[in-house]
């Protein structure tokens, strides 16, 4: 990535467009095509390297036959309860987002995690 720092925001979004377009069994090519843009600019997208107007958000979700706060959501909506994806795919995405963070970074949200779990323990 030539140095740039990837944000956090568009890497979340960018992978949650991922697993619902995965989910909605539709390639990138196929989803770049109904989006009237380029496969490497969807993967872009993905990747969070690139973010997406607001324009881009409401063609994807309608594309993905999702509701444009599902690619802003970490649960899954069934029988109206809110249940947590598996909590494997959360660790995933969470070590893909760590992976574009510096040792600074890691060590706060190491710090964060340790605090916010001593606090629920309390």
């Amino acid at each position: 990535m030539g140095g740039k720092k990837v944000s956090v925001v568009k890497k979340f979004i960018g992978m949650r467009i991922k697993h619902l377009r995965k989910n909605s069994g539709m390639t990138q090519a196929e989803l770049a095509e109904r989006l009237d843009i380029s496969s490497t600019h969807l993967g872009f997208i993905e990747r969070g390297i690139k973010g997406a107007s607001y324009e881009l958000l409401e063609k994807i979700s309608k594309s993905l036959n999702v509701e444009m706060r599902d690619i802003f959501s970490d649960y899954n909506l069934l029988d109206g309860r809110a249940s947590l994806k598996r909590e494997d795919e959360n660790i995933d995405e969470i070590v893909l987002i760590l992976k574009d963070f510096g040792a600074k970074e890691i060590q706060f949200v190491k710090d964060f995690l340790l605090n916010y779990r001593d606090t629920l323990s309390k």
